[in-house]
């Protein structure tokens, strides 16, 4: 088979109707190298391929606000391919480049069977879009130019191959959950060597299960992954450099063996939920190049739900308590959930002021941490010092030598202080040890 050569054509129509008659006749198309114009969607039904001779050599150029690829949703399109090409939009285009709307009616018409491989992306809004199929690869996608999404598994993909996606300034490097367009659930999608910098999230998992991330590097993303609601993920193998958030998750998985490095001056936490979810993690590093405290796990606890699983380090927050005009107590019942017979170390329990008016203490003022009535940790406030919303005070042990931070079954803590101004303030306490319990305040 001969390989079609460019027409020569910029308004799109020669070289359009060419691709279009070679698929109807033979169902493949080897595009030469050298600049290509359409004017119109490339519609792909079933076994039709596409071949440049490299992302390199062989550019597409797309010269009206259409997508480069479509599918007629009522058509069968499995087993295509599309290979070696880079597709450029020449105007401003708000399309996905590739658009494969499968039908989620039988007989079901998404692209499966299918092969996405060495494709550049560039100046669209999105990259590619599928629903509704299964057994398919993307294999060395680069988005360059592309705003929103660089793939999006739009429901009702199954068993997907996803290596070498690349991307940066996306809004989701890859988004993978249910659409207007098809609401069955995405099943059974590895993620590997991905590659995302300066995007708002990473990979965007929502109500998917069995997903699997295998070496990821990431650079200042806003998120480098969010999940929600998925059952069964993992991460295995990871680089991130100065991302503002590593994982903020919904959703019981495993994490493991990856290199952080953030910048942070204030204390920091990677791994963030506000559900209660078991995140195992291991062999994961941290290096912070300014001088705030890295924490692997943060858990922001808001009712008496226990915190379940095996965790290097993670905060309890408690709810926000009025501290009053004189000396005044708030008490916490310090339970480890289900391992009555272990013992844990707090490291420092600080006290963050909640308070939506600035307020000025009147006095040299403490606030003291007890346990069991006995005072272990204090915070001084000095006159004159302003009581800032969301402003930290680390609290200091009193006894060096004691080990009034181990903590077991049965044990209580209570926060007392004397002659400060009244106040809002909450408790935040820092868990960790050899093996971590599980904890909550009631």
């Amino acid at each position: 088979m001969e390989y079609l050569k460019p027409s020569g054509d910029v308004t799109g129509v020669t070289d359009h109707n060419n691709i279009i008659n070679l698929l109807n006749e033979n169902k493949n198309v080897l595009l030469s190298e050298g600049e290509f114009y359409v004017n119109e969607s490339i519609d792909l039904k079933e076994n039709n391929k596409i071949c440049g001779v490299s992302n390199r050599l062989t550019k597409l150029n797309v010269v009206s606000n259409v997508s480069a690829f479509t599918s007629d949703v009522d058509t069968n399109c499995n087993y295509i391919n599309v290979m070696d090409v880079a597709i450029v939009a020449s105007e401003p285009n708000n399309n996905y480049a590739i658009n494969l709307k499968g039908s989620i009616q039988e007989p079901y018409t998404g692209a499966s069977y299918s092969i996405f491989k060495n494709i550049i992306i560039i100046n669209f809004e999105s990259g590619i879009f599928v629903n509704h199929c299964w057994n398919v690869k993307f294999i060395n996608i680069r988005n360059i130019n592309v705003k929103t999404n660089g793939l999006f598994l739009g429901g009702g993909c199954n068993n997907i191959l996803c290596d070498l996606i690349m991307g940066n300034n996306l809004t989701n490097g890859i988004r993978i959950t249910t659409s207007d367009i098809d609401t069955t659930e995405n099943v059974n999608i590895t993620i590997n060597n991905a590659d995302f910098e300066y995007c708002n999230i990473g990979v965007y998992i929502y109500n998917a299960n069995n997903i699997s991330i295998n070496d990821i590097y990431t650079e200042h993303c806003n998120t480098v992954i969010y999940t929600f609601g998925c059952n069964g993920f993992s991460l295995n193998g990871f680089y991130c450099a100065y991302d503002v958030n590593f994982v903020e998750t919904y959703n019981y998985g495993s994490i493991e063996n990856g290199y952080i490095k953030v910048n942070h001056d204030d204390n920091y936490s990677i791994i963030n939920s506000i559900n209660n979810i078991v995140m195992e993690t291991k062999n994961i590093k941290v290096k912070n190049d300014s001088n705030g405290i890295i924490f692997l796990y943060k858990q922001n606890m808001r009712s008496e739900e226990p915190i379940d699983g095996d965790k290097i380090l993670y905060e309890i927050e408690s709810e926000s308590s009025r501290m009053r005009y004189s000396t005044d107590t708030i008490q916490f019942d310090f339970k480890p959930y289900n391992h009555v017979d272990s013992q844990y170390h707090c490291v420092n329990p600080s006290l963050i002021i909640t308070n939506d008016n600035e307020l000025t203490a009147l006095s040299s003022d403490e606030f003291k941490l007890y346990k069991n009535g006995v005072a272990e940790a204090i915070v001084e406030i000095h006159e004159g010092d302003t009581l800032n919303k969301g402003k930290i005070y680390k609290m200091r042990k009193i006894n060096l030598d004691s080990n009034h931070y181990i903590y077991k079954n049965g044990d209580s803590i209570e926060l007392k202080h004397s002659n400060t101004v009244g106040v809002d303030v909450e408790l935040l306490v820092q868990f960790t040890g050899v093996k971590i319990g599980d904890y909550y305040f009631s």
